[in-house]
């Protein structure tokens, strides 16, 4: 259970000085492969250059694929071995899963840009018999590289689309939310496609995306001292406040301080909210964390607190926070051609 708390200094933690640097883009593993072999082998291959996992569960492994790929983003070298393969390709978990795909379907459009892949689900047309048009939705998946978070992407992305010469263009909302795990959701909305048409040509999409590089993990190996401990790791100061006793809890207050120049949040984005505390007492590998948590606004400076039940002497014990590294901004834009209408 999370509870909120307003921090007094709003300009704290809205974001950074104006000559702030901004922290680069989130890049995209790539990946060179020129080889033969099963599904299983080239899979492992790519585990190993890239860090990815995959669930081949789905799938016969042992199926012969060709490479070809040289300093290609990880999603190119995927899709490249599924379309040979016959496969689906998704995220599940953070893990890239392979799906068999039935006899007689086609390959899906999707497009990649850097290590983000956007996919086609589905299209829903909407018939008015008092119009002359038909109004579509088009459904997309936002995947990313199960590897590193998201904090803000779009509701709907900005788009075109072109069909028989005539190009499309939909409202988008300007609203971003906090994603969970490591796809998203999206659709556009397209008005007055023409009746006859039987495909878009292209859909460009573009997404505004927030994102760190990595998840860091600050570890604290005294849990002991009367007095703040601070650690700085990639420029992120994390800051661990002495545990307060009271009759039947414990409580631990860990405030983190962000380089100035990072994306800013609204008040109640509380991208923080998924960061996480864990105790391990000794001898204890899987460690204790808590659902009872207390935050801050979102921003440069969050906190979190986080109460145990009564702890014993923390004498051996350490602690470990799990935050994001310095965020980025960047706009995702694909082009998804021959969408086939309904």
């Amino acid at each position: 259970m999370f509870r909120i708390f307003t921090l007094a200094l709003t300009i704290l933690a809205a974001g950074g000085g104006s000559d702030a640097k901004p922290t680069p883009p989130v890049a995209a593993k790539t990946v060179t492969l020129n080889s033969s072999g099963t599904l299983a082998d080239l899979s492992a291959e790519l585990t190993k250059q890239t860090g990815l996992a995959f669930d081949l569960s789905g799938v016969d492994d042992k199926t012969t694929v060709n490479a070809n790929v040289s300093t290609a983003p990880a999603w190119t070298a995927v899709e490249a071995l599924a379309d040979q393969a016959n496969c689906f390709v998704s995220v599940a978990g953070n893990k890239v899963k392979w799906t068999k795909r039935p006899t007689g379907v086609g390959k899906v459009p999707s497009g990649v840009d850097g290590p983000f892949r956007v996919v086609l689900k589905k299209v829903v047309a909407r018939k008015d018999p008092e119009l002359a048009d038909t109004d579509c939705e088009v459904h997309l998946e936002v995947q990313w590289e199960p590897r590193f978070p998201v904090y803000l992407i779009d509701t709907e992305p900005k788009a075109t689309a072109t069909t028989d010469k005539l190009k499309l263009t939909p409202d988008a909302a300007s609203v971003r939310v906090i994603p969970t795990g490591f796809t998203h959701a999206a659709v556009v909305r397209l008005k007055n496609v023409p009746r006859q048409a039987k495909q878009l040509e292209e859909l460009t999409c573009s997404f505004r995306v927030v994102a760190a590089e990595k998840l860091l993990a600050v570890e604290f190996k005294d849990l002991t001292g009367d007095k703040p401990v601070s650690q700085t790791t990639d420029g992120v100061t994390v800051t661990l406040d002495p545990v307060k006793r009271f009759d039947k809890r414990a409580e631990f207050r860990v405030g983190c301080e962000y380089p100035a120049g990072q994306p800013e949040f609204e008040s109640f984005q509380l991208w923080h909210a998924s960061n996480t505390f864990r105790l391990y007492p000794p001898n204890d590998p899987a460690g204790r964390t808590t659902t009872d948590v207390e935050l801050s606004e979102g921003g440069r400076r969050p906190w979190t607190q986080h109460s145990f039940a009564q702890l014993p002497e923390l004498k051996g014990w350490r602690a470990v926070y799990e935050t994001p590294g310095p965020m980025s901004e960047q706009t995702v834009t694909v082009t998804l051609k021959a969408v086939v209408l309904p």
